[in-house]
């Protein structure tokens, strides 16, 4: 269940969010079921006319998130979307993924969950090999090399969406 204020995915039995400290699920929805008790005083004024009621027995009113950001931006799942309609890897070490890169180019990219253009990566490292006999790939094999550590780092944390 998704916390109403910050918008941070928790679990059904949490009773307070994981971020924002704010109750959540069964907790929140017993807090509210419960009107609070009227306030002390007498009847109300003449006629129907119910007197103005303090701040503190006043409805709640809660902030809503806010959506210039992605939303759930720090709860990304693999194929989940977000506002911007673009998935996400998640759980995912980047440190793991730049030394998978940095062993065979594009290793990193299939790690992190983005096959298609880890064997784009792959590909051209290969065939940047084969014209290393004709030397014209050593430019292609150094620039896809480090290129393919970069971009596998941004994958795996979240900062570039899988495509």
């Amino acid at each position: 269940m998704y916390c109403s204020t910050c918008g941070t995915l928790n679990s059904d039995a949490a009773r307070f969010c994981e971020k924002c400290g704010r109750t959540v699920g069964a907790a929140a929805a017993s807090a509210m079921a419960a009107p609070p008790p009227p306030p002390p005083g007498g009847p109300p004024a003449a006629y129907g006319t119910a007197p103005a009621l303090s701040p503190a027995y006043q409805q709640p009113q809660y902030p809503q998130p806010a959506y210039s950001q992605p939303l759930y931006a720090d709860q990304r799942v693999r194929g989940a979307m977000v506002p911007g309609g673009k998935a996400y890897a998640v759980g995912k070490s980047p440190g793991l993924a730049v030394f998978l890169s940095f062993l065979i180019p594009g290793v990193g990219q299939f790690y992190a969950g983005d096959s298609k253009k880890g064997g784009i990566m792959l590909g051209c490292y290969l065939l940047s090999c084969v014209l290393l006999f004709v030397y014209i790939g050593v430019a292609g094999v150094l620039g896809i090399w480090v290129w393919s550590m970069i971009d596998a780092y941004n994958i795996a944390s979240g900062k570039t969406p899988l495509s």
